[in-house]
């Protein structure tokens, strides 16, 4: 068995197209409907943010130190 799945949707004169087509080469078609998946856009530094909020230091310093510059 091969299964095709169409991810884009498709306005029903389309999709029948397709079906038709496939029926004419003698295709056996069954047509399953899917709800969309909600895909979750994940922030993987969202768990950082407010991290220095408290603290006296800034971009210009962290960058400093992490380069081993001087914090002049």
């Amino acid at each position: 068995m091969t299964e095709l799945i169409l991810k884009n949707r498709l306005s029903r004169k389309k999709l029948n197209s397709i079906i038709f087509f496939l029926r004419t080469i003698n295709v056996d078609v069954e047509i399953k409907k899917t709800a969309l998946k909600k895909v979750i856009k994940i922030n993987p530094f969202a768990d950082t943010f407010g991290m220095w909020e408290k603290r006296d230091i800034d971009a210009t310093v962290l960058r400093r130190q992490a380069w081993g510059l001087e914090t002049n």
